[in-house]
Parts: C-alpha cells; sequence; structure tokens
C-alpha cells in the first residue's frame, strides 16, 4: 500500500462514550461538526467499532455501485430483524440477490399503474374527511403517516376502510417501537418483559396473524391488485422458485416500511416546504389543471407532472428519507486517498452530499427548478441519491415516488395544509421525520 493511503481519515479525538452518545442522540450535528472541520471523508473512533462517513460523489459510487460486493450493509438491531425477518432489505450475498431477483417483476410499470387507482381513492377520501375538519389543527406529521398507512395497506394488502383499524394501530407500535432501535443506554433491549416490549411483541403477533391470514386467502384462490398478489405470481416472470409463506410475510414488511416510512416522511416535509413557499403551491395547482384537468389522475399523467416532481426531488434533497446508507468494507480499501481498514462501517451521508456546498449552489435555499435538465447537466448523477444508488437501491424507491406525486397532486387539488413559520429540528431514525408533533392547520380550498 503506497504511503498516501496509509493515512486514516481526520476526525476528532473524543473519549469512545461521547462518540457513542453522538451517534445515537444527534448523528445529524456531528456529521455537520466533522463536515466543516474536517472535510467529505470523516473518521470516527468508539472501539471496537471504527465509523467513517463520507460525503462525495465518487465514495457514494465506489462504495454503493462499483464495489458494492465488498460493502455489506450493516447489521442490524434486533428490533429491526425481529420485525423485518429475513426481508430483501436485511439480507447481504447471494440471498440478497436472489431475493431482489423475485421481487423485481412486482415493480414493473405494468404492476405499478395498477396501484394508482387506489392511491387516488384513498387519498381522496382523507382530504374529504380534512375538508369537513377544516380550520382543525392537527399534528401533521401524524396526518400524513396515517394517510400514507392507509395507502400502503391498500396497495400491498388490498385493505380498505375499517379493515384496517386494529391493524394500523399494530403497525403504529411498530413504527414508533422501530424507530427507537438506537436504544438508550438504559434500554434493556427485547430480552426483558418491559412495557414496551411487551406492546411490541403483541403488536408483531398480531401482523403476523393478519398477514398469515391474508396469505392463506390468497393461496386459496382469493385473487387481489395489490403487491401481495403480485408477489405471489413473481415467479411466473423471474424463474425463481416461488415465494414461501414466511419469505412472503418478511418481504411484504419490508415493502411496507419501505414505502410507508420514506413516503410518509417525504410528504411532511413537503408540506412544510409548501408552506413557506406559496409559489410553489400554485405552480403544482396549475400544473395539475394542465395535465389532468377534471379527470381523475391516472399513471399516464404521471410524467407529465414534472414541477411536481421537482418540488418533491428538492423537499427530498434538503430532507432526505434514507439520510444515511451504512454498509462495512468487507475488505481493505481506500476512500478519497485515504486507507479503509476492513470491518469499518462507512456510512453514505445523504444528508451531507445533498447540502454539500461544492455540489450544490445556495443548498439551504428550497429552490426546485434547480433539478431543471438545463441546471442539472453539469451536476454528478451521484450528488442526489434520496433512495441510494445501484444494485441495493430501495426495491420500492418508484412506488414511493410514485405514491408521493399521486398524493401530493390530489391533496394540493382540494385542501392546503398551513404550518407555521417554525424550523422543526429533524431526527434521524428510521427516516428523516420531525423531532416531535408538527402542528399546522387543515383549510379547504
Amino acid at each position: 500500500m503506497s504511503p498516501a493511503i496509509d493515512r486514516l481519515p481526520p476526525g476528532p479525538r473524543w473519549p469512545a462514550a461521547a462518540v457513542r452518545f453522538a451517534m445515537k442522540h444527534r448523528p445529524l450535528r456531528l456529521f455537520e461538526h466533522g463536515f466543516a472541520r474536517y472535510g467529505d471523508v470523516v473518521r470516527y473512533e468508539a472501539p471496537p467499532l471504527r465509523y467513517v462517513v463520507v460525503a462525495r460523489p465518487d465514495a457514494v459510487e465506489h462504495v454503493l455501485l462499483r464495489s458494492y460486493r465488498q460493502y455489506d450493509k450493516a447489521v442490524r438491531h434486533p428490533v429491526m430483524m425481529r420485525l423485518m425477518g429475513e426481508g430483501v432489505i436485511m439480507t447481504n450475498g447471494d440471498r440478497w440477490r436472489q431475493q431482489r431477483k423475485a421481487l423485481a417483476p412486482a415493480f414493473q410499470p405494468r404492476q405499478l399503474s395498477r396501484l394508482v387507482d387506489g392511491i387516488v381513492e384513498t387519498t381522496n377520501e382523507a382530504v374529504e374527511d380534512w375538508r369537513r375538519r377544516d380550520t382543525q389543527e392537527v399534528d401533521v406529521h401524524a396526518e400524513l403517516g396515517a394517510l400514507t398507512r392507509r395507502v400502503v395497506g391498500r396497495t400491498l394488502f388490498g385493505l380498505r376502510g375499517g379493515e384496517t383499524a386494529e391493524l394500523g394501530e399494530a403497525l403504529d407500535e411498530l413504527v414508533v417501537r422501530a424507530n427507537l432501535r438506537g436504544d438508550r443506554f438504559w434500554n434493556l433491549g427485547l430480552r426483558y418483559p418491559t412495557p414496551r416490549n411487551r406492546r411490541f411483541f403483541r403488536a408483531i403477533e398480531l401482523v403476523d396473524r393478519f398477514v398469515g391470514g391474508l396469505i392463506q386467502e390468497r393461496r386459496q384462490g382469493g385473487g387481489g391488485d395489490d403487491v401481495l398478489t403480485a408477489l405471489m405470481h413473481a415467479h411466473e416472470d423471474s424463474g425463481l422458485a416461488q415465494l414461501d409463506d414466511t419469505e412472503l410475510r418478511d418481504e411484504i414488511l419490508n415493502l411496507f416500511f419501505a414505502g410507508f416510512e420514506t413516503s410518509a416522511s417525504a410528504l411532511t416535509w413537503t408540506f412544510l416546504q409548501l408552506s413557506r413557499y406559496p409559489a410553489a403551491v400554485r405552480g403544482i395547482a396549475q400544473e395539475v389543471d394542465r395535465v389532468v384537468g377534471d379527470a381523475p389522475l391516472r399513471f399516464e399523467h404521471l410524467t407529465a407532472l414534472e414541477y411536481t416532481g421537482r418540488v418533491l426531488d428538492e423537499t427530498m434533497r434538503l430532507y432526505p428519507p434514507i439520510w444515511t446508507n451504512e454498509r462495512v468494507a468487507g475488505e481493505d480499501d481506500e476512500i478519497g486517498g485515504y486507507h479503509i481498514p476492513k470491518g469499518t462501517m462507512v456510512a453514505v451521508s445523504t444528508w451531507l452530499l445533498h447540502r454539500n456546498p461544492r455540489l450544490w449552489e445556495h443548498p439551504q435555499r428550497f429552490d426546485p427548478e434547480r433539478f431543471l435538465p438545463e441546471r442539472s447537466k453539469e451536476r454528478s448523477r451521484y450528488a442526489f441519491v434520496p433512495f441510494g444508488v445501484g444494485p441495493r437501491t430501495c426495491v420500492g424507491n418508484h412506488f414511493a415516488t410514485m405514491q408521493a406525486k399521486v398524493m401530493l397532486a390530489t391533496v394540493v387539488r382540494r385542501l392546503a395544509i398551513d404550518i407555521p413559520l417554525t424550523v422543526p429540528r429533524p431526527t434521524a431514525a428510521i427516516t428523516l421525520r420531525p423531532a416531535g408533533p408538527l402542528p399546522g392547520r387543515l383549510r379547504a380550498l
């Protein structure tokens, strides 16, 4: 190894306990401090863990694309393993490659196009309810989360209306527990019968029974127009063995959290931006009127909703749902001229990458037009990666993006969500979400 890459990346020389505390409680602030002081490749030491944060396009390409085989996904917390099992988000190596191939047919455009009607119908039902609550103050993130859960429940499981009530409560509990997976120092984990753990296992049992019942219903000939049904028939296109019941359960819950969490996060931050920038609201509404008119929104309209897509992209640049992509170096490597020893945890920080002033002009400014083709042509394709990049890109990213665009276009036509001009602190959980409630008022148009 040449002297140039004998050097480890720079970073703070803090006690291990201080690093662990910052990683668990304020990782975004920790990353920002490291970026400002040490640059776009920074090392944090908390033995036995060595953690390197990168925020440069060539490192994104290297870790997530060109050398992805030597960078496995990081080991997950036991809560996530119990919740999502051996689904595609959680696995590595040959098993992951087989799963990815098995799932791909369920997310082809012809399959996604069948889901748009259900997304529009479910969103319109929520808008009707919100319009009846005109001027009422709500927790915007909670309301959008509940809507997204209903949409995902319908598109993944074929659920409608009251069917989701008990299941919804269980899924809410799982979302809350999963977002606490960065356990505090005094947390006892899953081994002990604490009230939180008992609620978690009750919720898991309910969801397992419900999903298992749906699978058996489909096996016995009860067809459906949803992702679960598509997954059960995906082997006909993939050439692989049909997924068994356990595999279906794990994959559908992986997709639920991928679709629910990312869309809820993206929509929450988008409506926050729309409250600050009325011109963006007018731009979306005018585009939807021009493209869709009085007709129901259809899959074929989505490509033409260009400005709506730019608003979503700019929001996900500022507030990326997937705020970091963690990998473990399977062998010694080099990134940015620095030595990366085997076993190092390497985090591609989407949060820092999307706010890097060397990549983005006025990076703190909300400017959807920066995604116009003429303003994007000189920008690295690896400067904007809200769902990652490469073979391990979220398998449901097209579904989540489509869902968010349909929901946004549907709501803006008939309802405003006014949020006070505050700057809520983002918290880095499964996805990037506001820390605490986000108060706002519903206003019928």
